[in-house]
């Protein structure tokens, strides 16, 4: 990237950098290492016209979700897409998961000329499920 004179470096983080899982004390660690990370680095090379930023998702409906929901509802019926609504309705009040393209539309923004002036910042991207400011 400095060869070619600039780029952007996007790192994909998790609500949980901010808002930790209780079961996911690792992965929540990690999450948090990831931002500060992306913080330190945008400030090293933005003077090579290089910009970092992170992106913490919320919900996004991946097939580990859906993986994850048939196994968990396969002995009570199977109805894996109730079991998501509800995690959806519990944690996200706009109420559903977002798609994997939602998130990839705010990804080729920020990677765009549009976004040209971020630097070193951290984006939700969750359906208003982060509870602090």
């Amino acid at each position: 990237m400095r060869r070619r004179g600039g780029g952007v470096i996007l790192h994909n983080a998790s609500i949980c950098a901010a808002q930790p899982l209780w079961y996911e004390p690792i992965y929540n660690v990690t999450k948090a290492a990831l931002v500060m990370f992306s913080k330190t680095l945008a400030s090293e090379v933005v003077k090579d016209g290089i910009r970092v930023n992170t992106v913490n998702p919320g919900l996004v409906l991946t097939p580990d979700w859906i993986k994850t929901a048939k196994q968990l509802t396969a002995d009570q019926g199977g109805d894996w897409e109730g079991y998501l609504a509800s995690v959806a309705r519990e944690h996200a009040p706009i109420d559903r998961f977002a798609s994997p393209g939602e998130l990839a539309n705010f990804f080729v923004f920020l990677c765009s000329e549009r976004a040209s002036y971020s630097v070193g910042s951290t984006y939700f991207v969750d359906g208003g499920m982060l509870r602090t400011i």
